[in-house]
């Protein structure tokens, strides 16, 4: 079983008015086109005059419709069968293409509509600042529900408006989506894969802390001084790069993202919650392993990287006749301090989970009567760790106190591309909050 999820417009009265010459209905068709959903009960008559005889039309008819074409054709070339869902514009003939479309693949045994057509609410083109700021994220969104849900998922976007199909092209190669298309006319299914691409989530990351404002309901979103004062550094050029590529965007004196900004922003979350951004996996483990290095010199053969102690590992662990050292290795620019909201593998990670629960706890009530040292080490490109990420590290030494010891080490320059570097005393200093 494949999920299938379907933009839906309204192409299947276009082929029936092309075909079909009567005046009465095209009058219906007329008055319902490019009203939005909200106005559904107004027309209902016509929408009841209108709809029996299209319906009737597309019976047996697979090129009704792109959005029926294309699922036919999906459903052939995939050779299983399909469980569809349609998303529909917030337009009358769009929800009324969707109900057409559904009931068209009732009796159908491969292809099921798995719920009614969802219509997303400001998928308009009347308001093209509502298009681009509610309507593409509530789409997103939507998808995203989707996805989460199901397995196999694929994108047909034949249907619905050609404006979309950049951003769902762009969220299909994020999302590991493959894509199907049939262009007007054409019989040819077109799909696009996933390709060999990697994006840059750099921006994100490096200002994660800005970025985490943008999470808010609209009419809380950070002033454009408040999201400038949370960039970390040279905060007039990250604003404007920021602008310049697309990723935020001004509005009525505020911050908030773009829609190809919120694809990125939440697939970054998605990969870095996951365990899987192999970036940010590849840059921690080159520091952790400068660390281990660093720690070889003076402790010799007593250093061990990825310690494993029970169910627990361990980054860096130093133990002598004394002593018991337990290192863990963090970004600084979003390190996963308190508990909060996470779940899975995003909260075992927290060193808050790691001290109450995890490796840190394990050793302090297994200590083999030795002294136990717990310390952290943040990495960042910045010399300095941002407010907002002291009060963190502050909330947790508030809960336990004296158990862990905080670092910072400053990487080197160019350090996304350069590898020939060291990690010494003079870029390494200890984090101390109030």
């Amino acid at each position: 079983m494949k999920t299938i999820i379907t933009t839906v417009g309204i192409s299947i009265f276009e082929n029936y008015f092309r075909n079909n010459k009567n005046s009465v209905k095209r009058s219906h068709y007329e008055k319902c086109k490019g009203k939005p959903a909200s106005e559904w009960d107004n027309l209902k008559e016509r929408i009841k005059k209108l709809k029996p005889s299209v319906l009737e039309w597309a019976k047996g008819n697979e090129n009704a419709s792109a959005e029926i074409k294309t699922l036919l054709k999906i459903q052939n070339e995939l050779e299983d069968d399909l469980e569809v869902f349609l998303l529909c514009t917030d337009t009358i003939l769009s929800k009324l293409a969707g109900e057409i479309i559904k009931e068209l693949f009732n009796d159908n045994q491969n292809i099921s509509v798995k719920e009614e057509p969802k219509i997303i609410e400001e998928l308009q083109v009347n308001n093209p600042e509502k298009f681009q700021t509610d309507g593409m994220y509530n789409l997103i969104k939507k998808i995203n529900k989707i996805r989460k849900e199901n397995k196999e998922v694929y994108l047909n976007i034949s249907g619905g408006y050609k404006t979309i199909i950049p951003y769902l092209t762009i969220m299909g190669q994020l999302y590991d989506m493959p894509i199907y298309y049939i262009y007007e006319t054409k019989e040819k299914l077109i799909e696009i894969p996933k390709l060999p691409i990697e994006f840059d989530f750099s921006s994100i990351e490096d200002n994660y802390i800005a970025f985490e404002s943008l999470r808010k309901e609209k009419e809380n979103l950070p002033t454009i001084n408040e999201f400038k004062k949370d960039l970390f550094k040279d905060a007039e050029n990250e604003f404007k790069k920021l602008k310049d590529n697309k990723i935020i965007q001004e509005e009525n004196g505020k911050i908030n993202l773009t829609v190809f900004g919120r694809l990125l922003f939440d697939r970054y979350n998605e990969l870095f919650n996951s365990g899987r951004y192999n970036k940010q996996n590849l840059i921690s483990n080159i520091v952790e392993l400068k660390l281990f290095k660093h720690f070889v010199k003076e402790y010799g053969s007593k250093a061990e990287h990825s310690k494993k102690i029970r169910n627990y590992e361990i980054d860096i662990y130093i133990e002598d006749d004394n002593q018991i050292r337990a290192i863990e290795v963090k970004s600084g620019t979003n390190p996963p301090i308190l508990k909060n909201n996470k779940e899975g593998k995003a909260l075992k990670k927290t060193i808050e989970c790691k001290i109450s629960e995890g490796s840190f706890k394990y050793l302090l009530e297994n200590n083999k009567g030795k002294k136990i040292i717990l310390k952290v080490y943040l990495y960042s490109p910045h010399r300095t760790i941002h407010p907002k990420i002291e009060e963190k590290i502050k909330k947790l030494n508030n809960k336990y106190p004296d158990k862990i010891k905080w670092f910072l080490i400053e990487l080197g320059k160019n350090y996304k591309t350069d590898t020939h570097w060291e990690i010494n005393e003079q870029r390494i200093t200890e984090i101390k909050v109030s």
